[in-house]
């Protein structure tokens, strides 16, 4: 049984804060690198308690206003300033709404996609509010049916970034293999 739910009755969305009230924290900023990461290594799920406004804790969903990914926040991430291009979206019953399954939707799901164009047409800037984003109409499948194709997201965003990690990897290794074969590297005698 599928119901359609507005995503602000799901989620209490908060903004990140004005980096220029951050200068004098001793927080490491919360970067799109962060949520490639996130997104690429997903773990285990479990949310911890964040320690403060603003700061992502294990298991938060995030998004980027910017890039529209949005991701789980990794342990390795934890800890860190959620600055005003990212929105943190407090899930408010985790029966209802899986953290994976909404990071699916945001990221993947034509229908979705399709909602946000409408909203972003015509303006310069293409950026999501929180308002847009609260606007968004979401089709909920069982929380059982949500687990499955959150996790099996998870896990093929995961063998994707081991795999171009791996052929990186083997990039690099035969790029410093021919740079030693190559004459023109070698220092003039």
């Amino acid at each position: 049984v599928e119901k359609s739910m507005k995503l602000n009755e799901l989620v209490k969305i908060e903004s990140g804060i004005n980096s220029v009230r951050v200068k004098n924290q001793n927080y490491t900023l919360y970067t799109i690198e962060d949520v490639n990461y996130d997104l690429g290594h997903g773990e285990d799920y479990q949310h911890d308690k964040a320690s403060g406004k603003s700061i992502t804790a294990r298991g938060d969903v995030v998004i980027n206003t910017v890039s529209n990914l949005a991701s789980v926040v990794h342990s390795r991430n934890a800890g860190k300033m959620l600055n005003q291009i990212f929105l943190r979206l407090n899930i408010l019953d985790e029966n209802t709404l899986d953290p994976w399954y909404l990071c699916y939707l945001l990221n993947k799901s034509e229908y979705i996609r399709y909602q946000e164009a409408a909203i972003m047409d015509g303006s310069v800037i293409r950026k999501l509010t929180k308002a847009n984003l609260e606007d968004l109409e979401i089709n909920l499948p069982e929380i059982a049916d949500q687990k499955k194709m959150g996790e099996a997201y998870k896990e093929i965003m995961k063998k994707y970034t081991l795999t171009m990690e791996k052929a990186e990897l083997e990039r690099d290794l035969y790029l410093q293999m021919l740079g030693e074969k190559d004459l023109n590297n070698r220092e003039a005698v």
